[in-house]
């Protein structure tokens, strides 16, 4: 094959590569929100209650104004779900160390997403895992 075929097979390859990682990703952060949805109902908390204990425990200052202003941004990002992978990760980690999460003795999965699988195949085994998440519960 001519250097220049392998140069545009390499391409293909690359951009298959990457359309495989941004789905795992998408999986991944769906996971995330869904995640912190569901341990925030189970604690009986809103969002601005869940804004207002994440910014107690990420940022030092306590400026009201600031704090009104992060609420009002994690709510928006909640709604039109453009938080950041990496910050929703922190965001769970938070959560996660909170006293009264500790209380209800709940486990928070974690998922790591592979580019071996397709997406049928991880919307299935997110399936199972929800399944096998009410059975540990019961």
């Amino acid at each position: 094959m001519s250097e220049n075929g392998d140069k545009i097979n390499k391409s293909k390859k690359d951009k298959w590569g990457q359309m495989k990682k941004k789905r795992g990703d998408e999986v991944e952060i769906e996971g995330l929100y869904e995640s912190i949805l569901k341990i925030i109902n189970q604690l009986g908390w809103s969002r601005d209650k869940l804004a207002r204990e994440l910014y107690i425990e990420l940022y030092e200052c306590d400026n009201e104004d600031e704090l009104i202003k992060f609420c009002e941004k994690l709510k928006k990002g909640f709604q039109r779900k453009n938080i950041k992978k990496e910050r929703l990760e922190e965001y769970l980690k938070v959560i996660s160390r909170h006293p009264e999460l500790e209380k209800l003795d709940i486990i928070i999965p974690k998922y790591y997403a592979r580019d071996v699988l397709g997406l049928n195949m991880l919307k299935q085994i997110k399936e199972i895992s929800k399944e096998a998440s009410l059975i540990i519960k019961e």
